[in-house]
């Protein structure tokens, strides 16, 4: 089956010799990955997201596939709302280490209003 959306994090030149970890979200829906970067008293996390747009136009759209895959998992909630709540559980365990993030994201909503702590 074929599944739309995913984004990507990618490191070049000198940064290469820094970057000492990588991954992406748990659900394996491609969500958001990282990469960790290394600095002399903590790390800073990099960190690529896209939250899908609420969408039923077509069998095919992103918040489908995600709202398909928490039903499998016997979750009732928004694909949207699961999203930001994954992210901000991810991001703070990151920021209790003192480390750093840089987020770009594509969260389809003003972050000015509160989506994002």
């Amino acid at each position: 089956m074929r599944q739309q959306g995913g984004v990507f994090t990618g490191i070049i030149g000198s940064a290469t010799g820094v970057a000492i970890a990588s991954g992406s979200d748990p659900t394996d829906l491609g969500r958001w990955n990282w990469v960790q970067l290394k600095g002399q008293s903590s790390s800073t996390y990099i960190i690529t997201a896209y939250q899908c747009v609420e969408s039923r136009a077509t069998i095919g759209t992103v918040f489908l596939q995600r709202e398909r895959f928490l039903k499998k998992c016997n979750m009732s909630i928004c694909p949207r709302k699961h999203f930001i709540q994954d992210l901000v559980q991810f991001i703070t365990g990151i920021l209790e280490d003192n480390n750093r993030v840089i987020l770009a994201a594509d969260i389809n909503k003003h972050v000015i209003d509160g989506v994002l702590p």
